[in-house]
């Protein structure tokens, strides 16, 4: 079996895949000071057989993964950026290529199939790019929804607290609405135009496949949405590592 980790800068999603099978997920906030205990208990407690495959944005909880593999004699794959995927990927400097991107590529060809432009909607904002011929090249990365909404909050002083809602109208009459109307239009105008451009420099009109906590929210209101799942960074994982768990 495999245990396919997905650590995000806000959640750490599990999903267990039996045979390429997913039987179970499970998700808990990422403790980026964690100690092996505190990972320990994202494990499921039948551990007979277990693989981990582990995708994380949080480098500094690594040596901590390490040790807790070495604590529970499980073995433990750590995905990067310049790891072997059913992917070409000729991103220049694999080094600095965050590991989700690179495994929502995977699940989103295998899924979708190709060309593809697998779209993250988190705490970053990520467009990425798959050719026909199932190269991965990059995309574009932007602040993500939460971000703006904490940073307009932080640099205002008198604009009140507000939440990504989508409005049923463009104009805001108040200003919550205001603030609220205006946050929804400027991140589906700057995605609209980001999927615009990538889809222009690719030459095709690539399908979507959309994951992250803002994906359902966002998905109604892009053209050419073809799969929105939470766990593609998983069935990115599972897929890399087909046939060693």
């Amino acid at each position: 079996m495999l245990l396919a980790i997905d650590q995000g800068n806000q959640r750490t999603k599990c999903a267990l895949f039996d045979g390429g099978a997913l039987r179970e997920t499970w998700s808990a906030p990422t403790v980026k000071d964690a100690d092996a205990g505190q990972l320990a208990a994202l494990l499921p407690e039948d551990r007979a057989g277990l693989h981990i495959g582990l995708c994380t944005v949080v480098p500094v909880l690594l040596p901590i993964w390490t040790q807790l593999a070495a604590m529970v004699a499980l073995p433990l794959t750590v995905i990067t950026g310049n790891s072997p995927t059913p992917l070409r990927n000729t991103y220049a400097t694999l080094d600095t290529l965050g590991p989700d991107r690179l495994m929502a590529a995977v699940a989103a060809a295998h899924l979708v199939g190709t060309p593809v432009l697998p779209i993250s909607l988190g705490t970053a904002t990520v467009v990425d790019a798959v050719t026909a011929d199932g190269v991965y090249l990059g995309g574009m990365i932007a602040p993500g929804i939460a971000i703006g909404i904490d940073g307009l909050a932080r640099a205002t002083s008198a604009l009140p607290p507000a939440s990504f809602t989508v409005p049923d109208s463009a104009i805001g009459h108040s200003s919550v609405e205001s603030v609220e109307h205006g946050l929804f239009y400027h991140t589906l105008g700057g995605l609209r135009a980001m999927i615009a451009a990538v889809r222009t420099e690719l030459g095709a009109e690539a399908p979507l496949a959309l994951t992250g906590g803002w994906a359902q929210t966002l998905a109604p209101h892009l053209d050419g949405v073809a799969l929105c799942d939470p766990l593609l960074v998983p069935r990115g994982i599972a897929r890399t590592l087909a046939g060693r768990a």
